[in-house]
């Protein structure tokens, strides 16, 4: 085992060299390997082994997220405000190209498109609805009323 003496002090297997304690915290993993926990998380991973929940140790604090059979995020969700779920949704195109970022947001009463194409964002935060076209140009913009 390494021991580092920095702040807060940790320490590495010499057989894995994953972190095995963190201050007073002792890091474990499941039988892939994956990281269950630090000194202020915990983790939970899917049956493909990608990350799919995070819950803060000492705080009422969580983060879930969904992905497709590509592998590629599509959603992921957080506490906003009192009991709401706050939202991310990350579109793709059927190339699986990133296309934006859909934020909805119940505490603040408002949802809004950041637009990307070609992984440059192009337009945004559009606070109204947009459609992809197959090429990732916003093809139809409505108001928030409809």
């Amino acid at each position: 085992m390494f021991v580092f003496t920095g702040k807060p002090q940790t320490a590495i297997s010499a057989v894995c060299y994953h972190l095995t304690q963190i201050g007073a915290t002792s890091v474990n993993y499941d039988a892939a390997g994956n990281q269950l926990n630090d000194a202020t998380y915990n983790y939970q991973y899917d049956a493909e082994g990608r990350l799919s929940y995070t819950s803060a140790q000492s705080w009422s604090w969580w983060e879930s997220s969904v992905y497709n059979a590509q592998g590629q995020r599509m959603t992921e969700s957080m506490p906003d405000s009192g009991s709401n779920t706050r939202t991310l949704i990350y579109p793709r195109d059927l190339a699986g190209h990133w296309q934006g970022l859909f934020d909805i947001r119940p505490s603040q009463n408002w949802a809004v498109w950041d637009v990307f194409s070609m992984g440059q964002q192009v337009s945004g935060p559009l606070t109204s609805g947009c459609c992809f076209g197959s090429q990732g140009i916003v093809t139809l913009i409505t108001a928030r009323d409809g």
